[in-house]
């Protein structure tokens, strides 16, 4: 029998691969749960963006999504850790600015971010059985 109160969320890592050879960097990104309650209000706002977008018969563009996937991804992002590696020869602050220059400069640094976010399972502990 298992309790499924104890089915916690947690933070997980993602490791960052190199796209080429498929090898890790040593870049290590912790992100939060989609679900996460600390998500909440970002989740709130971009819902309440495309009721607007819905209500007004608009169509967000293009670079507004890419936008907004990045606020959630940031947002997501709890944690990183560049070990020797640098960006632009320094180790890269996990501020907004500095990471959507690597996300949009590095577009695969971002889809592995998005992939791992949308895997949901990873970001649970399993229940013990009783």
């Amino acid at each position: 029998m298992t309790d499924l109160a104890n089915i916690k969320m947690v933070e997980r890592p993602v490791e960052i691969i190199n796209p080429q050879t498929k090898e890790p960097f040593g870049v290590t990104v912790w992100m939060m749960s989609p679900q996460d309650e600390r998500m909440d209000a970002l989740r709130k706002q971009i819902a309440q963006k495309q009721v607007t977008w819905q209500t007004k018969n608009k169509t967000p563009k293009v670079d507004e999504l890419k936008a907004d996937r990045l606020k959630v991804l940031f947002a997501a992002t709890t944690k990183w850790d560049w070990g020797s590696n640098t960006w632009e020869g320094k180790t890269p602050e996990l501020i907004p600015l500095v990471f959507n220059d690597i996300c949009t400069r590095a577009p695969w640094f971002m889809e592995q971010l998005d992939e791992a976010f949308g895997e949901t399972e990873s970001f649970f502990e399993s229940a013990e059985p009783n």
